[in-house]
């Protein structure tokens, strides 16, 4: 269902709230794709600052950091258009399954570092590193998002709730602004130690009071993870020890030295730096933008299949499409035995489209568009489409086969113009020489010629006009040929020698290659020479 419009976007739903703002699943219309907008509340003072600050972050372009796409002033609102991640937030994923295996841990660590060590050179701050702020996509990479946003949107340490100040270095509950890059660096050491250990390195006394907090991290030392876990490397625990300095000079000195170490112990421990993430099968979530708590808990785990929605086809193949095309199919909806359904889409791949994004009928037909503008290269996609029924979830597996993009004329002109004219050449000379445009060898000749122009067009995948006109070609061939036989035979006479011979012979030859060019069809580019110079034969045998 519509929330409504806002300039170009259509809003779908509410997907969480945020100090600054709420952020929407929303729809661009111009675009037609899914986006994350966040719609913001800034004071006066602030707005030429944050445009500024928008202009430094459409520039980091990162795997590991969610894309800001756009910044806009629409009906006095401010809104940011950002990329819409397809998974959860880190946060949601701990709270689901407590504390994680080193590998996965370190895979993270490594790719948040890396994410800021790229941001740091672009002297950019995030300000407000936790694992809310983390996206894990299904495929177990990880984005941070709200980057260089959170003092600007009151959603930094000095505006945030306990789960902010929880990852706030000691220099930042200083009364002079004393935060860098290093504070960024502390809250990765918060993060790796929650996510080894399943808790905080730091307790409050009070949860909601930053001076509980600057007290516990000013003075409070939280035991080694190693403790926690013996199993641990003792190299984590150093490396969490000297992300955790009190000191800020003490500390990693920056992200890129502290990827370092991890991607070391990393390797010890067998888990792979070279991929951009480890897979998170159990995060198969409603996508939370970054910067937001999730506004409520909305997918079941893949195997707990509701089993009173009937959905048809089960899964959605769009088989084999080229690059630059799209594909459609179509999906039924219901449940048996009850009236209108409420049901809408939850999410989707970013090459998927769905209309409508939400019903309320007793049966619902949903019109799904692969489009493959959107992918980068060929190869077989797999996805789901997840829908909500009744406040149930139902996830149908989408699939598609991507195949190379078909040629475009302006790519062929240049050999496959002559190849018609090719083609009717045995037709031109016979009508020299007889000066009859209807002359049987001539109109068979053609049509056999056109069939394997027809065949060339086929396998090179050549686009429908292009494959048409050799197909009507042939067909006056073959007409002409039907036509002179029942002609004759129905005539009760035997055709003239001086016609039967010469379109006998050619025809026998035309055929047999025909044959032998079915057998060898991929070798398209010879079939074509040899297309143009069988045709100058054969006029040159009609002619004479």
């Amino acid at each position: 269902m519509s929330l409504g419009k806002i300039g170009k976007y259509e809003k779908l739903d509410v997907l969480g709230h945020g100090v600054s703002g709420i952020v929407y699943l929303a729809w661009d219309t111009m675009l037609g794709k899914h986006v994350a907008l966040k719609e913001i509340s800034l004071q006066s003072g602030d707005e030429a600052r944050f445009l500024e600050e928008a202009r430094v972050l459409d520039r980091l372009r990162h795997p590991n950091i969610v894309q800001v796409n756009g910044v806009d002033k629409i009906d006095g609102h401010m809104v940011i258009d950002m990329e819409y991640v397809k998974g959860t937030n880190l946060h949601e994923y701990m709270r689901r399954v407590g504390k994680l295996p080193v590998r996965e841990a370190l895979s993270i660590a490594v790719q948040i570092c890396g994410a800021l060590d790229f941001a740091h050179s672009q002297n950019t701050i995030h300000r407000d590193i936790k694992p809310a702020n983390v996206l894990i996509t299904s495929e177990g990479t990880a984005k941070i998002g709200d980057f260089g946003l959170a003092e600007i949107l009151g959603s930094g340490s000095y505006a945030g709730g306990a789960g902010t100040y929880a990852y706030m270095a000691p220099e930042d509950f200083g009364a002079e602004e004393r935060s860098d890059w290093r504070s960024d660096i502390w809250a990765v050491g918060v993060t790796l130690y929650e996510m080894l250990t399943g808790r905080r390195p730091f307790q409050a006394a009070k949860a909601k009071d930053p001076f509980s907090w600057k007290q516990a991290v000013e003075e409070d030392s939280p035991p080694s993870v190693c403790e926690s876990d013996p199993s641990l490397p003792r190299e984590l625990g150093q490396v969490i020890s000297r992300s955790l300095a009190k000191n800020k000079h003490e500390r990693y000195q920056s992200a890129g030295e502290m990827r370092g170490d991890i991607e070391r112990i990393l390797a010890s421990v067998g888990g792979s730096v070279s991929i951009p993430g480890v897979a998170v099968q159990s995060t198969k979530v409603e996508p939370v933008p970054a910067g937001v708590e999730p506004a409520r808990e909305v997918e079941q785990p893949e195997s707990e299949a509701l089993s009173d929605v009937e959905v048809w086809p089960e899964s959605l193949d769009f088989g084999r499409v080229r690059k630059g095309e799209a594909a459609g199919r179509k999906l039924s909806v219901r449940v048996p035995g009850r009236g209108k359904i409420e049901g809408r889409v939850v999410s989707l791949p970013g090459w998927l489209s769905v209309t409508p994004q939400a019903f309320n009928r007793r049966k619902q037909a949903l019109v799904a568009g692969a489009d493959t503008e959107s992918i980068w290269q060929p190869g077989t996609y797999r996805d789901h489409l997840r829908l909500e029924v009744d406040g149930e979830q139902v996830s149908v597996p989408v699939s598609m086969n991507v195949l190379s993009p078909r040629r475009r004329f302006a790519e062929i002109w240049w050999w496959y113009v002559p190849m018609p004219g090719f083609c009717a050449l045995p037709l031109i000379a016979r009508l020299a020489k007889t000066g009859e445009l209807s002359d049987p060898a001539g109109l068979v000749a053609m049509g056999l010629f056109s069939v394997m122009l027809f065949i060339i067009s086929i396998v090179a995948d050549l686009g429908i006009p292009e494959k048409l006109l050799p197909a009507a070609m042939s067909a006056v061939g073959i007409g002409a040929l039907a036509g002179f036989l029942k002609t004759s035979i129905g005539g009760g006479h035997l055709p003239n020698p001086g016609e039967i011979v010469p379109m006998s012979v050619v025809g026998v030859l035309l055929s047999l290659l025909l044959v032998f060019q079915l057998l060898t069809a991929s070798k398209w580019r010879g079939w074509a020479v040899m297309l143009a110079i069988c045709s100058v034969c054969a006029a040159f045998a009609l002619g004479r």
